[in-house]
């Protein structure tokens, strides 16, 4: 007898579906604020930081990290990279 047929759950590689489009541009996020910027792949955090500052409310010293890990902010950023700045409880903007 044939095993009943189950859907398939999609595997992920880099944030995109395996078979699906490779991503093409970095997720950023900050509180709720969140957005997905083609144009921020190869520039640095720091340049990310200054150029999302006032639109998204980013304080001037974040922890920045990607895949739950603290980056520098020389860390040059890569397609589906998910850049999420981070304020230090107690510490105000």
């Amino acid at each position: 007898m044939a095993d009943p047929v189950r859907p398939a759950v999609p595997q992920t590689t880099g944030g995109a579906p395996q078979g699906g489009p490779p991503p093409v541009g970095v997720q950023v996020v900050h509180g709720a604020n969140q957005r997905t910027l083609p144009e921020l792949v190869g520039r640095r955090v720091s340049e990310a930081r200054d150029v999302l500052a006032e639109v998204m409310n980013i304080p001037r010293l974040p922890i920045a990290m990607i895949g739950g890990r603290n980056v520098e902010q020389d860390y040059v950023l890569r397609p589906g990279d998910r850049l999420e700045f981070i304020q230090e409880q107690g510490v105000k903007g």
